[in-house]
């Protein structure tokens, strides 16, 4: 529990930076594509500069909302073991962890937005928007 806060704490400078970097070098990217015409080897180069650009979020995000899934599982698996022939102070004990265990523990950036995976389609959505508005911008 407190580790989770000690790695929160310490991400929430960093990745805020990270998602907005990575929606504008998606974004220019996906316009340069867009605006000019060149051979398969230029689309391909764009192509892996947006995967290489994206995968750090989408391991942030990939494994902030694994933690989650596990730390709900684990009143579940506190349950499930053989609790009935423990001991009053352990059965105390367990249903303390199992009442706390209802809470999930979620990675943030910025204190605002959850390190999950709805959180990178998101990111995908906005930079998606972005280079819509901007590529007709250009067009008009």
């Amino acid at each position: 529990m407190l580790y989770s806060y000690l790695v929160n704490e310490k991400f929430a400078r960093i990745v805020p930076s990270e998602f907005i970097m990575i929606t504008v070098v998606m974004c220019y990217s996906l316009i340069h594509m867009a605006l000019t015409s060149s051979t398969i080897t230029f689309y391909v180069q764009n192509a892996m500069v947006i995967a290489c650009t994206l995968a750090p979020i989408f391991y942030y995000c990939w494994f902030g909302n694994e933690v989650k899934l596990k730390s709900l599982q684990l009143s579940d698996n506190v349950y499930n073991i053989e609790w009935t022939i423990l001991n009053n102070n352990v059965k105390k004990g367990l249903l303390m962890i199992m009442n706390r265990a209802r809470i999930p523990i979620e990675f943030t950036s910025a204190n605002i937005l959850s390190m999950n995976l709805e959180s990178f389609v998101m990111v995908l959505k906005t930079s998606y928007s972005l280079f819509n508005v901007l590529v007709n911008s250009q067009k008009q």
